[in-house]
């Protein structure tokens, strides 16, 4: 992240600090504030926020597509919450953040049975649980990535 872009998130967030001492503000006034003000910032971080709200985007369009229709129409995954754009996965001492896409359904099973045991049952876990283990029973494996078996339930 550049130095512009992280000097205009400790701006914005001064200025949405002052704005609920008096009430609060819309996005657009805020934005419409932080033109005036800081215009010049924000043409600075021009490309950065491009990229921040094409980012944005792409997440949203790829969260309504992680619905999984199987030929029957059957969403799998109807009950389950939405499973995160980026998986985290330990590796030694660091924690990697891998696109869902590329991770196994083994890893994604395990770690859902290993939150479900680790803590009080959480039915959002549950249901996901149930519904990568349902995934992994139609693909026939569960040594498949995430991604590939959705493409293969796909019609």
């Amino acid at each position: 992240m550049s130095a512009n872009m992280i000097e205009l998130r400790k701006i914005i967030s001064a200025v949405m600090r002052e704005k609920a001492k008096d009430g609060g503000a819309s996005n657009d006034e805020v934005i419409a504030l932080l033109r005036r003000t800081h215009g010049s910032l924000i043409r600075a971080t021009r490309d950065d926020l491009e990229n921040v709200a094409l980012r944005k985007v792409i997440n949203e369009v790829a969260a309504k597509k992680s619905k999984v229709r199987t030929s029957d129409n059957l969403d799998l995954f109807d009950k389950a919450p939405k499973l995160g754009q980026l998986i985290s996965i330990k590796v030694g001492r660091t924690v990697k953040r891998v696109p869902r896409e590329d991770v196994g359904l083994r890893f994604l099973i395990a770690k859902y049975e290993q939150a479900i045991t680790s803590k009080a049952t959480n039915s959002d876990d549950a249901s996901m649980l149930s519904a990568l283990k349902e995934m992994a029973k139609r693909v026939g494996t569960q040594d498949i990535s995430f991604g590939d078996a959705m493409k293969k339930l796909s019609p």
